[in-house]
């Protein structure tokens, strides 16, 4: 299994990576009439987006979404692409995906997201996808070194915990041991905030 490019959150000034959400209201593109086309294996789900925190709100600032051949050539073209809340896309750079940038566009979301930093990857790809796939998250929170729990209600941010703790138990209870820096240069994310 691919590893998946995981959404982004921007929060009080640093890039993290949706490990988890659990409750109802993030950006759907099908709820706009855009239809996500996976655009490469580690794309399952045809898109992916950038939150941010803004002035305790849940704001979406980017989609990148996954197209077919003929949305592909109507955006080179600017010929009939669709408009995502007053904003044109640019072809991404996967060549088989067009972004939208410079949203701000509230988002209603009610529940949880487990944001993490510093992916930490256990020694291979294959034993860190195993973990993922194990779990009922994006990825598993004890794959990053910093683990939040943002609490959301109505798109209003609520509260935070910090959850890295018990991702480093959940690590020492599986046996893992972390050593040196962690790595994120192997593994997809989001659009960069």
């Amino acid at each position: 299994m691919t590893a998946q490019i995981t959404d982004a959150v921007r929060h009080e000034g640093r890039s993290w990576a949706l490990a988890a959400s659990d409750g109802a209201g993030l950006f759907d593109p099908r709820t706009y009439g855009l239809k996500p086309v996976m655009p490469h294996t580690a794309c399952h789900n045809g898109y992916y987006c950038a939150y941010a925190v803004e002035d305790s709100a849940l704001v979406l600032v980017s989609l990148t979404i996954g197209v077919d051949p003929a949305g592909m050539l109507r955006a080179k073209y600017r010929r009939g692409v669709p408009l995502l809340l007053g904003v044109e896309p640019v072809i991404a750079e996967s060549e088989h995906a067009v972004a939208y940038s410079g949203l701000r566009e509230p988002v209603p979301f009610t529940g949880r997201l487990v944001l993490g930093a510093g992916f930490i990857p256990f020694g291979s790809r294959r034993i860190t996808d195993a973990i993922t796939a194990a779990s009922k998250y994006s990825t598993a929170p004890c794959c990053w070194r910093d683990v939040r729990e943002l609490r959301f209600d109505a798109g209003r941010f609520v509260r935070e915990d910090d959850r890295t703790a018990e991702a480093a138990a959940e690590r020492e209870r599986l046996g893992w041991r972390v050593s040196g820096a962690a790595d994120t240069s192997d593994r997809p994310q989001g659009v960069s905030l």
